[in-house]
């Protein structure tokens, strides 16, 4: 799977690449099982409700299975 850390690692065009999520947007289901057998871990080190939800329900539409973790409530960092 890659992996996008910056602007820098889209292949091609950042307009190319904006089209093509557009048109996963309209028209999810194909990508639906992409994630089937993955794992997404979330590491919150700030109290986010919006983006826990959000984050979560992505994963669910492509099958994954999600970890949450709470940084400031285990570690002291």
């Amino acid at each position: 799977m890659q992996q996008f850390l910056s602007v820098a690692d889209i292949p091609g065009s950042v307009s190319d690449f904006i089209e093509h999520c557009q048109a996963i947007k309209a028209n999810p289901n194909p990508y639906r099982f992409k994630g089937e057998s993955k794992t997404i871990t979330c590491l919150y080190f700030n109290p986010s409700l919006r983006t826990r939800l959000s984050t979560t329900k992505a994963a669910n539409n492509m099958e994954m299975r999600v970890v949450n973790m709470d940084a400031a409530g285990g570690w002291k960092m």
